[in-house]
């Protein structure tokens, strides 16, 4: 963010020149606002798309605060369009046992399926995929879920949905950043409640860049008729 010269301007920054953002995406300075790769939040272009949507409704589209929208990372998914493709959201089995969950995990693999076999898949081959779910045991929350194989940037989606989906409270990331209004948002506890069979939901939920699955969570706004 040098070429910002942000010292001009009261910006607070973390040590290597991100911006400090809170989860309205506001920065130390009253009504500026900060997103994608300059906030230091991990670069993928779905992440600002979400940011953005966020910005924006809680400016333009919304005047009751309980209808206020947050940005949450736990949920954010990631892809590596290598061969062959990655697709991950949500903690690892190692990362999930470290936080101190009673952790389960299940693994299957492409060969097992009629698709799989259909596709020439064998047990065993180098192009064998497989997804990983890890899964609170105590309560059978996901908590992650990982895919290596082709078309890994689909297959994973329905989870990230589902990892989106019910009841979320505002939880509050860097508490210091804090405008009069979302102290007030902050000491109300204000919860979303994000129906999983809702195309709102669908709308506020990321999906990886570039993917096919593109074609299936932006068509909601159509819907919305917001493009």
């Amino acid at each position: 963010t040098e070429e910002l010269h942000l010292e001009n301007t009261g910006i607070e920054t973390w040590p290597k020149g991100w911006i400090k953002t809170n989860e309205f995406l506001e920065t130390s300075v009253d009504g500026i606002y900060a997103l994608g790769d300059v906030n230091g939040e991990p670069a993928f272009r779905h992440r600002a798309n979400y940011e953005a949507d966020i910005i924006a409704h809680n400016l333009y589209f919304t005047k009751n605060e309980a209808d206020f929208r947050w940005a949450r990372y736990d949920v954010l998914p990631k892809v590596t369009f290598s061969y062959p493709e990655i697709g991950s959201v949500g903690l690892t089995e190692a990362e999930a046992i470290k936080a101190g969950y009673n952790v389960g995990v299940g693994k299957n693999f492409y060969s097992s399926t009629a698709k799989g076999y259909a596709m020439g898949i064998d047990p065993g081959d180098v192009n064998d995929g497989f997804v990983k779910i890890v899964v609170d045991k105590d309560t059978n929350h996901i908590l992650g879920i990982h895919v290596i194989g082709p078309q890994a940037s689909i297959l994973f989606q329905p989870y990230v949905n589902l990892m989106n989906s019910g009841v979320t409270p505002l939880t509050a990331i860097n508490e210091e950043i804090a405008s009069e209004r979302t102290k007030r948002l902050r000491k109300k506890g204000i919860m979303r409640n994000m129906d999983p069979r809702s195309v709102i939901t669908v709308g506020e939920t990321m999906s990886p860049h570039p993917s096919l699955i593109e074609v299936i969570m932006w068509t909601q706004a159509y819907y919305e008729n917001r493009w």
